[in-house]
This record gives structure tokens, sequence and C-alpha cells, in this order.
């Protein structure tokens, strides 16, 4: 079985062509494979950010500003950037497999891009767990019930 990887489209902090994730060479986000979800950065909202990648190579976007997040010594901050993003995205996966663990990434990936949301200027795929976990009771017997 092949491991699945959601990697953050990285920003090295120059505007323009440069945040463009199929352009820059950053690693792993410039590859194309099948078993690799690139995540962008998104406001809470959807909307673009400053730091934010784009790209063809970025399949979906995800809340990458003020996340709460636990840092050295356990103390929780609220940390913006493309790093911040991932990890939504990461929990969406682990909760697919959680409810059909015989799921591929493939599949897995299949199901939060065809669960996200579009923005509201047409640019985003933005992650819906909910529309994921809809799209898997609807797509296959699943002997799990997601949480809500």
């Amino acid at each position: 079985r092949r491991v699945g990887y959601a990697g953050a489209a990285t920003f090295n902090g120059v505007p323009g062509i440069l945040r463009n994730a199929s352009f820059n060479r950053d690693f792993p986000s410039c590859f194309s494979l099948p078993n690799l979800l690139c995540v962008g950065g998104a406001g809470r909202d959807g909307s673009d950010v400053s730091f934010g990648s784009f790209g063809p190579q970025v399949t979906v976007y995800a809340n990458s500003v003020d996340v709460d997040s636990l840092v050295p010594g356990g103390d929780i901050m609220a940390l913006s950037g493309t790093s911040m993003a991932a990890p939504h995205v990461t929990n969406i996966a682990a909760k697919l497999v959680a409810l059909q663990p015989s799921l591929s990434p493939i599949e897995i990936i299949r199901l939060i891009r065809d669960g996200a949301d579009v923005s509201t200027d047409g640019q985003r795929h933005l992650v819906n767990p909910r529309k994921c976990y809809s799209l898997l009771m609807q797509s296959q017997s699943c002997p799990r019930q997601p949480c809500s």
C-alpha cells in the first residue's frame, strides 16, 4: 500500500510569480504524483493570503491564519502560514481512514478534492470536512458514522 502525503505549498516571501507552486521548485509541492496532495493556505473565510501559494499543483486550500498551534514547552500560540493549512487536511484524511481503513491514498485525495467548496471568486477549492465524510458515506458501505 502506497503512502499518501499532504504537503504544504511553500512560499519564499517573494510576491508574484514565485507564489505559483508550479513555477517554484519547492519539494514536495512541485511534484505531480497521484498520492501527493498539495495544500495551499487561505484565510478563515477562504480569501487569498499574502503568504499563500497557488497554481495547478495546489489541490485544496485550508485555513492558515491564526491557527492554534502547540509550541515547545506545551504552550498554545496562534500561528499563520501555509504550514498551518496542511494539518487541517491531514486531520480530514486521518478521519476518513478511521471511518474506512481500506481507502487508498488516491481515494482519500479524491474525497478531499471532491468534497471541497469553490471560493466565491472561483479561484480556490476550500476543504469542507463534512462534505468529505458525506461523500464517503454515499460512495460505499462505511461501517462507522463520522462524529459531528
